[in-house]
Parts: C-alpha cells; sequence; structure tokens
C-alpha cells in the first residue's frame, strides 16, 4: 500500500487565498505559532493542514498562512487572524496553543508527546498517556 498518490508530494494543495474572510484580533503572534517545537505538536494534531510563513526584515516570522484540504483558510499577521471555510483552523492552533504551553508560554519539547494506537484508533499525549490532547 503506498504512503501516498504516485507523482505527488503528499502535501496538501494550497486554495488560494479565499474572497470573503472572518477577520478577529488574535495574541498569538505568528513567530510563536511557527516555533519548532509548536509546529510539531500541530503536525500531530492537524495533520491535513498546510503551512507557509514570511520572514520579516528581523528574521522573524511575520505572517502565517495555513490550509486544509476541506476549503479551511488561516492567514495571520499584524495582531489580525483572517480565516474562511467550514473549519477555524487558527481557532483551533489557540486552543492547541493553550493546551501545551506553561505558564511561560513556552512550548514542550517534541520528546515529551507519545501517541497511542489501537485498532480503534490514535490518540496524542503529553507527558503521561492519561494526558490526551
Amino acid at each position: 500500500m503506498a504512503a501516498r498518490d504516485a507523482g505527488t508530494s503528499g502535501a496538501v494543495p494550497c486554495p488560494g487565498e479565499p474572497d470573503v474572510t472572518q477577520d478577529r484580533p488574535t495574541s498569538l503572534a505568528p513567530h510563536d505559532a511557527a516555533d519548532d517545537e509548536f509546529a510539531f505538536a500541530c503536525s500531530l494534531l492537524l495533520p491535513h493542514t498546510g503551512w507557509g510563513s514570511t520572514f520579516g526584515p528581523d528574521g522573524q516570522v511575520a505572517s502565517v498562512r495555513l490550509w486544509d484540504g476541506d476549503g479551511s483558510w488561516a492567514d495571520v499577521a499584524y495582531g489580525t487572524v483572517r480565516q474562511a471555510g467550514p473549519c477555524r483552523l487558527w481557532d483551533r492552533v489557540e486552543e492547541l496553543w493553550a493546551q501545551v504551553t506553561g505558564d511561560d508560554a513556552t512550548p514542550p519539547a517534541r520528546y515529551r508527546y507519545g501517541m497511542t494506537v489501537t485498532p480503534d484508533g490514535s490518540t496524542v499525549w503529553l507527558d503521561d498517556p492519561g494526558s490526551t490532547l
């Protein structure tokens, strides 16, 4: 059984920018969401989501764009998130950030995550199989 379709990268194709978005402020900065340790957590819990980012003159991530195969889309820059589609991807990213970061707002290292796989499905956990995400 092939891991992905023959002739494809397996990446979720970017649908382009939607015509209509819902905009709101966000306190989660793009450079925090793009942090390597946090991006790892997102890859586990949002596995069919594509990510892209742009960098500012200071070398920090200035904006983040996410998209999903179902047409969901989010773009974050300058304290504002624009979202469209059936799933509010940035809302899910913010929820995950709140779940995994402590009072110091530092994402956990990769080795702290685990996954339990059963015939009925899989669960991702942090530090302990009883702490599912």
